[in-house]
């Protein structure tokens, strides 16, 4: 992960231009543009939305605050290309985590003699499943852990019987645990970020498609085509 570089805003005015913003945001340094408290939520959104457009090879996003200010964080991403280089890998990767995921969600339906769909709505709690495998509900997802291999597998359960959704930060996981995919994982040094990136590319790019769930949980996810 790199290091801040924070800069102090005392108004929108006051941001470096994308280009110098650019030049500051590293591999080893992300900016932190820190504004006064005042600073409201639609001109913070604003201005992310202009620094998003403005710098598509990074990632903007509100940071939240910290002490007496408001932040937003510019942060160097894998660049489109190497996205593109690498597109193979991972979607293969994307349909793995999909056929592992599915495998491991039916298994539990079976052991707690429920329909897969309803998972979200009729189960909870944590235990042991087989083979090394453990799971811990949380929320609407669960997460399956293999206590040998390490393996991580963390699902979106709130989409019926489709248990491929790729979260970033979940897929960067499961990516970064599994023996097969660990040397594509070196392309994800800021996990979630460059996962985000990798998926928002392949998505433009028509690999990955965006569905929706029923109420009463509705969620947006992607999902890697079947035929990609």
């Amino acid at each position: 992960m790199s290091d801040p570089l924070r800069i102090d805003c005392p108004a929108i005015i006051d941001i470096p231009n994308p280009m110098e913003l650019s030049t500051l945001a590293t591999i080893d340094h992300h900016v932190v543009l820190q504004f006064p408290k005042s600073l409201s939520t639609s001109d913070k959104q604003q201005l992310i939305a202009e620094l998003s457009a403005a710098l598509p090879e990074y990632s903007t996003f509100d940071s939240g605050g910290i002490n007496d200010h408001e932040c937003v964080t510019v942060m160097k991403v894998i660049g489109r290309d190497t996205v593109i280089a690498n597109a193979d890998a991972i979607i293969e990767a994307a349909h793995a985590f999909r056929d592992t995921a599915t495998i491991l969600c039916k298994l539990l339906a079976n052991r707690k003699n429920v329909p897969p769909s309803e998972l979200v709505e009729r189960c909870s709690g944590s235990g042991r499943l087989y083979d090394g495998w453990k799971y811990a509900f949380h929320g609407l997802q669960c997460c399956f852990r293999h206590t040998k291999t390490k393996q991580v597998v963390d699902v979106e359960i709130a989409f019926g019987d489709e248990f491929g959704v790729l979260d970033p930060y979940f897929f960067g996981q499961f990516v970064t645990t599994t023996p097969k995919f660990k040397p594509l994982g070196k392309l994800f040094p800021r996990l979630y970020h460059d996962c985000r990136r990798s998926l928002d590319v392949l998505e433009e790019l028509g690999h990955l498609v965006r569905i929706k769930t029923d109420t009463p949980f509705p969620k947006v996810g992607l999902v890697v085509q079947t035929g990609a």
